[in-house]
């Protein structure tokens, strides 16, 4: 679990490999404005997406953590506010989000944990719109 844009969020576990203080980017020309940039990570190049701008909102911290996933193959850094927990959520828990809540198919699921409402990223739809950035 973790917090983009005052939004309590969540991923898929086995899909995150680290998490890393955020550190200079490198912004991409033409790269939409979500997109933070390319960031060495132990002399890889990542591209880093900021989950609170992907929402249309403000970050509410600076600097932040940088969630280090994989999806189609490929890896990516994911900005967020800050980790908060590790959950786990059963199917029962979890609502499908319509198209036109989906923030542009970022948000696949609402999940209740206890009274809190987490959005689950679809990290897979992210790594497809990072691949045509």
């Amino acid at each position: 679990m973790f917090v983009a844009g005052k939004r309590r969020c969540a991923c898929p576990l086995d899909a995150v490999h680290e998490i890393v203080p955020m550190r200079s980017a490198t912004r991409l020309p033409g790269a939409p404005d979500w997109v933070c940039g390319l960031v060495n990570l132990r002399g890889a190049l990542i591209t880093v997406a900021d989950l609170s701008a992907r929402f249309g909102v403000p970050r509410s911290v600076e600097g932040g953590d940088v969630l280090v996933a994989d999806a189609l193959g490929k890896t990516f850094g994911i900005l967020v506010d800050g980790v908060k927990d590790v959950l786990s959520l059963d199917a029962g828990q979890l609502e499908v989000v319509e198209g036109e809540h989906s923030v542009g198919g970022v948000v696949s699921h609402v999940a209740y944990a206890g009274d809190e409402q987490l959005l689950v990223c679809d990290l897979s739809a992210l790594a497809r719109q990072l691949l045509v950035t």
